[in-house]
């Protein structure tokens, strides 16, 4: 039981379930999603969406292939749904993406059916392969292929849905409209004003232009969502 669940006293600050109403909650399986940044479907359905009342009912509801996390059939009540993945309830005709608050929780935020058919991905990191293509790793476990090397760490792609064909980048760079994923600002949306390079232990530094304010923050925080807007909408 451990192995499988989670204390809900234990369970991340960023998911907002109630800790005191039962001793355990489903724990995610091991996945491309950090365990504070993803929420397992079986806790979205009955906590969240209130779809179901139990676990029993929510396993009822995948086996139904009612649910769609970024346009593919979700059936495991343990399956991740993380940071910008997409899901889907075709019946309701409605769609969400998972995003953080100003609180630094998770929510489900309402999106557009156009929209559901795009998940922004993060470059984690690149090496060069057979052929002389560049490998891309993404935040969100999979690998993408490139003939040029014109990406790099911190830069986004927006990926069309379900094939996850590239559809445009998006770099890390100044003016570019970001969405913090950590610190105090977490969940906001800005610009890039500038970009300060970290010196030894220092990190990375960038200032941010939101609607209400000027700040810095952690270079590493900034998810780029846009050029000159953002290509989903987050807030």
């Amino acid at each position: 039981m451990v192995k499988r669940h989670l204390l809900r006293i234990s369970a991340p600050a960023s998911w907002p379930i109630e800790r005191k109403t039962k001793v355990w909650v489903t724990r995610p399986n091991c996945g491309a999603h950090k365990l504070e940044n993803c929420m397992p479907l079986n806790t979205i359905l009955t906590e969240k969406l209130k779809y179901a009342r139990t676990s029993a009912e929510a396993k009822k509801i995948l086996n139904g292939k009612e649910l769609l996390v970024n346009k593919k059939a979700a059936t495991d009540l343990k399956q991740q749904v993380g940071f910008l993945d997409v899901l889907e309830i075709p019946k309701t005709k409605e769609q969400y993406r998972m995003v953080f608050n100003r609180n630094g929780q998770l929510v489900l935020s309402k999106i557009s059916s156009d929209e559901a058919g795009l998940r922004v991905c993060r470059v984690m990191n690149k090496r060069t392969i057979k052929n002389k293509k560049t490998q891309l790793n993404l935040d969100d476990g999979t690998n993408l292929l490139a003939d040029k090397d014109n990406y790099a760490l911190g830069d986004s792609i927006v990926m069309e849905l379900p094939d996850r064909k590239a559809k445009s980048l998006l770099k890390l760079e100044k003016g570019a409209i970001v969405y913090l994923t950590g610190g105090k600002n977490i969940g906001t949306v800005g610009k890039i004003e500038e970009i300060m390079p970290g010196t030894g232990t220092k990190k990375s530094m960038i200032t941010v232009k939101s609607s209400k304010e000027t700040f810095q923050t952690r270079r590493d925080y900034a998810f780029v969502i846009g050029k000159d807007k953002p290509v989903i909408n987050l807030e």
